[in-house]
């Protein structure tokens, strides 16, 4: 069995399943803020799964598996000049984006309110920020397959920023992000497996509950469990509280309340960069009193937005889209491809605790940033004409970042 095939898209049901049924369980911490979870939206759960297995099986249908030209394609000959180019863009924008901030959150005694701030900002200013991650795994990828240290030297500079603004979900996926795309074509055995998923294990702990008690400090959090179990219990709570507050919002609005506005509002955002009345934060100002932005876990959001018309439409919408770059990674391996992959997939489970979309402005925007490091040297006519219009995309983007980002710094 190859590694490709543990981690084909039918591994998001598997996930969201996964957290449905731990969130049964009641955590100590006081995490899960909202109703207890019950059956009386299961029938949601179980459409999504079965309309994203149907969006699976329509692109394997049609989909063709070409003979691969080369076991590592080659990067273009410009690749590496525009992958530092728009790197050092990020890391610039980044840096800025933590001075506007205050201070570094992770060295910082107001760590939360320094991470509250950063979510609260948004706009295009923190959309070069936002290339770290991508630029991150493709460069280590690059480093295998090149051994250029100045790429592997990238994955452990973005992956430093993303710890040091407390960004658990951004570590994290740089870190998953790497193994998926050094395991891809691999064989693997059930020890392997083993392996694999201790390893996984072991980076929740130290990501998602290590970084929380950095965060708050564990006597905040709880002084009543160890201080080996806390981080578990961190986990739990981080991982089904939003499936909880779902059911809590869903029992408030009733299917469709939020009118799109909780997964499609950010699209507003883009236009409209003051607005915040939407996601996460929307459900905070809400219903909550909280300082930081409340989650609800699609496709509970889903449901929240458009009831079961827009479950149905975005679960085949989103198994389409996650298995169209699995096939896509599968037939051309190359780094671009594999990239995109891995980046898709582990957002696809992060929405599962987080709501939102699936194909959202970020997405779009690393897609876009990527397409025009990867393919904007190639020799190939249809890939030029797409990277030209990609491209193009892309940059005229950069003044408005850069302009946000000055104005954010008077």
């Amino acid at each position: 069995m190859k590694f490709y095939q543990v981690i084909s898209p039918v591994t998001t049901i598997l996930f969201m399943v996964a957290i449905y049924l731990l969130s049964y369980i009641d955590n100590p911490l006081g995490w899960q803020q909202g109703a207890p979870v019950t059956d009386r939206y299961i029938d949601v759960i179980v459409l999504y799964a079965v309309l994203f297995l149907v969006g699976c099986m329509a692109v394997m249908a049609v989909s063709t598996k070409p003979a691969r030209t080369a076991v590592y394609p080659p990067a273009p000959k410009n690749f590496s000049n525009r992958f530092r180019l728009i790197f050092l863009m990020a890391v610039l924008f980044t840096v800025l984006n933590m001075y506007s901030r205050g201070g570094i959150a992770l060295l910082a005694g107001d760590g939360l309110e320094i991470r509250s701030l950063s979510q609260g900002l948004g706009g295009y200013a923190d959309f070069p920020s936002d290339l770290i991650t991508p630029l991150a795994i493709l460069g280590f990828l690059t480093y295998l397959r090149q051994g250029q240290r100045a790429f592997a030297l990238a994955t452990l500079t973005g992956l430093t920023l993303q710890l040091l603004q407390l960004n658990r979900q951004e570590a994290l996926v740089i870190l998953a992000g790497c193994i998926v795309v050094y395991m891809f074509d691999k064989k693997v055995r059930i020890g392997l497996l083993l392996m694999l998923g201790i390893g996984g294990f072991l980076l929740l702990y130290l990501l998602i509950g290590g970084l929380q008690i950095v965060r708050h400090g564990a006597e905040a959090i709880s002084t009543q469990i160890d201080i080996l179990i806390l981080p578990l219990w961190i986990i739990h709570g981080d991982l089904t509280g939003s499936m909880r507050m779902a059911h809590t919002v869903i029992d408030q609005i009733g299917p469709g309340g939020f009118g799109g506005m909780y997964s499609f509002g950010v699209y507003v955002s883009v236009v409209v960069p003051d607005f915040k009345l939407h996601g996460a934060e929307m459900v905070r100002a809400l219903f909550t009193a909280k300082q930081t932005a409340q989650s609800i876990g699609a496709p509970l959001s889903y449901y929240a937005d458009g009831g079961m018309l827009l479950v149905g439409v975005l679960a085949v919408a989103n198994g389409m889209f996650l298995t169209l770059f699995w096939v896509m990674a599968r037939a051309r391996y190359s780094a671009y491809w594999l990239t995109l992959f891995s980046i898709q997939l582990l957002w696809s489970f992060w929405i599962t605790r987080s709501g939102g979309l699936l194909i959202s402005p970020t997405t779009l925007y690393q897609l876009a940033a990527v397409t025009f490091v990867w393919f904007g040297a190639t020799r190939s006519e249809k890939w030029n004409v797409l990277s030209l219009v990609i491209g193009a995309c892309f940059i005229s983007t950069l003044p408005i970042s850069f302009l946000f980002t000055l104005i954010r710094l008077v």
